[in-house]
């Protein structure tokens, strides 16, 4: 798989591709909404070979459950998600807090 960068035009959800990894991030934004977790899982199903994706959550508040059930799934099919600069709030949520104790790597 070759190396690019894509940002989606149907949500606010940038993405890179290098090589089995997939850069995740959401620029300027601080609530995703439910629009953005369809599109996670869009990638997941788009990108069957991708080993590991990165979630860049910098500056993020708020995300909706729809996200975490997005990234068991992806976590179930033997992938790697890792939490990138979760901010207070997102650490502070349920759902986070009970993803991160399924063995999701966070930074």
């Amino acid at each position: 798989m070759e190396d690019t960068e894509h940002e989606s035009s149907s949500s606010r959800t940038k993405y890179q591709v290098r090589g089995k990894e997939i850069r995740v991030s959401y620029p300027g934004l601080q609530i995703l909404d439910h629009g953005e977790a369809v599109y996670f899982s869009v990638l997941i199903k788009r990108f069957p070979e991708t080993k590991q994706f990165r979630v860049d959550l910098s500056g993020v508040l708020s995300l909706p459950g729809g996200f975490f059930g997005a990234l068991l799934d992806t976590v179930e099919s033997g992938r790697r998600v890792l939490l990138l600069n979760a901010t207070p709030e997102v650490k502070a949520l349920i759902g986070y807090r009970r993803f991160v104790t399924r063995g999701v790597v966070h930074l």
